[in-house]
C-alpha cells in the first residue's frame, strides 16, 4: 500500500473463505493510520466483469487500528465467484485494491 494520507498499512478481505447462495457476505478493510483524516470509500462488487454493487461511503480514520465493514446480500443462485474493489480517496491520488 503507498502512504495514502498517512496511513501506514492496510488488509482487505472477507470474513469467511465461502458462502452459502443467499448468505450475506461481510468485507473487512483493515487500516493502520498516522493521523486523524476523513477518507471515500468506494465499494465495487463484480460478477466477471459485470458491476452488481457499487456503495460510496465517507469514513473517519483515527490513529492507530481501524476496522471498517462491507455488507453485501449475493443473489440467491447456484454458487458463483465475485470480486471486490475498493477505491481510498482522501487528500492524494486514489488508491485502489
Amino acid at each position: 500500500m503507498k502512504n495514502l494520507n498517512n496511513l501506514i498499512g492496510g488488509d482487505l478481505y472477507p470474513s469467511n473463505g465461502t458462502h452459502r447462495p443467499g448468505e450475506v457476505v461481510k468485507i473487512i478493510l483493515e487500516l493502520e493510520a498516522g493521523s486523524e483524516q476523513q477518507l471515500s470509500l468506494e465499494w465495487k462488487v463484480y460478477s466477471g466483469l459485470t458491476l452488481v454493487q457499487h456503495v460510496h461511503e465517507i469514513r473517519q480514520v483515527q490513529p492507530g487500528s481501524n476496522q471498517f465493514a462491507f455488507y453485501w446480500q449475493p443473489p440467491i443462485k447456484s454458487p458463483a465467484g465475485y470480486g471486490v474493489e475498493l477505491t481510498l480517496t482522501g487528500h492524494d491520488t486514489p488508491q485502489t485494491f
